[in-house]
């Protein structure tokens, strides 16, 4: 079946030859983003995000070598915070831009979920996204062609809906589209602005000459309202926003909300001065200066922070795509044939790795625990970090010289166990009903290999994840987790509500030494001497 396959793409002189469109992410003006993916000599295969260009912007000579630019641009830009362009393809009406696919959320997205639910974005991960971004932007206006002349790159578009949060905690900044280079082919026209208002600096709006500080000040802009929680600039049409950018007087974001420190407070401003000259002069100064304060608020987050972020709050949007790629790999569901119309997802910019959908129900209203609280109604910033929550170690009875695994006792609760704004009824009076599955997901730091739940279905593996649903109800969930190693584990869960389970590797032999000491607020005891073996309580690992 493979040996068919290549040669039916060997022989078709069309895209389909080398690419393959699996799923559509998102659309905007330009083009669609695609799952896509990649063949090559000797049955070589990769997933890759495939930006398609709309068949009426062909049509457009302006916007054709606009689409070229961005590809010639991007594929300039290596660093670990931007989308690497993996190819340009053109052939059989088809115009391609081939990029790794990043497979996560947009923050945009992120932070739209955790708005959705009033939960505050977490003030330590909101620091290590803007300054991995921003050192991906600086890369950016560094960039020089082949000759080692500087292209004076400016993104113009640096907002939320263009820097990618992957599931594995990376940050990329993508969707160099409207970017201004000094030997763009693509000349912008005088005056003419381009970009999303909000997201503008005041001579990006006036049309007027602008450099990187643009990006600066577009930056600043997403910083403010991540630690605020709304928008800094808003309005009935653009008129009126453009009206507040150009005014030069902008809310600090301690005047919207107290909970800022004063010093991070100065730190925003100063990336939205009015004036360029007045800004931090490049998007890495910026970065340093977030870098250099991030110690009083404990310091930046880990990758592995905003990884599980992402996939606490937008886990089933990534999940569901997964799944769809999957089967269309395994022929259960068609290909997006190349003749087809690219279909309009909403307004995403075309970025790779998201679905413009709504998400579904596994951890999305899931807070993420040890991660700044963030079920705070507002963000919760704090000079230190907070004392790591108790953790529960189970035994699995196995000898001192073999790995047990023990799972942390922070299922995390559903919103249905917090204080919430009551339903909207439907048009006809009634209350939604609620979801009769429950999902639960379980994390470790290790491979799962096998995971065994009688009372349950859809079970998924995939690496150190696996998932599952479950009716709802108050009856007990008996599952078993079997790890590469052999080692196994059995936990039973009642299915009330969507849970995450987190799982880690600790030595079945601990050693005694000074008793354990546990908080008076959890109302917990000190568990006795056990020997070093049997349940223990321990400073949460994860916080």
């Amino acid at each position: 079946m493979i040996a068919e396959d290549e040669a039916t793409r060997i022989a078709n002189p069309g895209p389909g030859a080398r690419y393959e469109l699996l799923a559509p992410i998102a659309s905007g003006g330009m083009a669609t983003v695609y799952v896509g993916r990649q063949f090559g000599a000797g049955g070589f295969q990769r997933i890759v995000a495939i930006k398609r260009m709309h068949p009426h912007i062909a049509e457009s000579e302006e916007l054709t070598a606009m689409f070229r630019d961005e590809s010639r641009i991007a594929s300039l830009i290596h660093h670990p915070n931007v989308v690497t362009v993996l190819d340009v393809y053109e052939t059989a009406g088809e115009q391609l831009l081939v990029m790794d696919y990043v497979e996560g959320v947009s923050l945009g997205q992120l932070r739209k979920e955790l708005r959705t639910k009033g939960i505050a974005f977490p003030p330590r991960i909101a620091l290590r996204i803007m300054v991995e971004a921003l050192r991906g932007l600086h890369a950016a206006h560094e960039q020089k062609d082949m000759d080692g002349v500087p292209l004076q790159v400016v993104h113009r578009d640096a907002t939320p809906h263009n820097i990618l949060l992957g599931a594995d905690g990376c940050v990329k900044v993508t969707d160099f589209g409207i970017a201004r280079a000094a030997e763009r082919s693509a000349v912008t026209s005088a005056g003419q602005a381009k970009g999303k208002f909000a997201y503008m600096a005041p001579e990006q709006c006036a049309g007027g000459v602008m450099d990187r500080r643009v990006d600066v000040f577009a930056m600043g802009i997403v910083l403010w309202e991540l630690l605020v929680g709304r928008p800094l600039f808003r309005g009935e049409n653009d008129a009126i926003i453009i009206s507040q950018i150009t005014s030069g007087k902008y809310m600090r974001p301690i005047e919207a909300l107290p909970q800022v420190p004063k010093r991070l407070d100065a730190i925003v401003m100063q990336a939205l001065r009015p004036a360029p000259d007045e800004r931090y002069a490049t998007a890495a100064a910026f970065a340093d200066a977030l870098d250099a304060y991030a110690p009083e608020l404990g310091g930046l987050a880990s990758a592995e922070d905003v990884g599980r972020l992402v996939m606490l709050t937008c886990g089933e949007r990534v999940q569901k795509r997964r799944h769809h790629v999957h089967e269309v790999i395994g022929g259960r569901r068609p290909t997006v044939a190349w003749g087809a119309s690219p279909p309009r997802h909403g307004s995403g910019s075309g970025s790779a790795g998201f679905l413009s959908q709504p998400s579904g129900s596994l951890s999305t209203h899931h807070a993420p625990a040890g991660l700044d609280d963030p079920l705070e109604p507002l963000p919760n910033f704090r000079s230190r970090p907070s004392m790591g929550r108790l953790a529960i170690w189970i035994g699995g009875g196995m000898a001192a010289a073999v790995v047990v695994v023990g799972i942390l006792a922070w299922v995390i609760p559903s919103p249905e166990a917090a204080p919430a704004a009551p339903p909207l009824a439907s048009s006809t009076g009634s209350v939604p009903a609620a979801p009769q599955r429950v999902d639960v997901r379980i994390e470790a730091d290790r491979e799962i290999v096998e995971l065994r739940v009688p009372e349950g279905d859809n079970v998924e593996i995939a690496g150190h994840t696996a998932t599952f649903t479950a009716a709802r109800g108050e009856q007990a969930v008996t599952l078993t987790v079997k790890f590469d190693d052999g080692s196994e584990l059995s936990e039973t869960v009642v299915p009330t509500a969507n849970a995450v389970i987190k799982v880690r590797s600790a030595s079945a032999s601990v050693p005694s030494a000074k008793p354990e000491v546990v908080p008076k607020s959890t109302g917990a005891t000190p568990p006795p001497p056990t020997g070093g073996k049997g349940p223990r309580f321990q400073d949460n690992p994860y916080e």
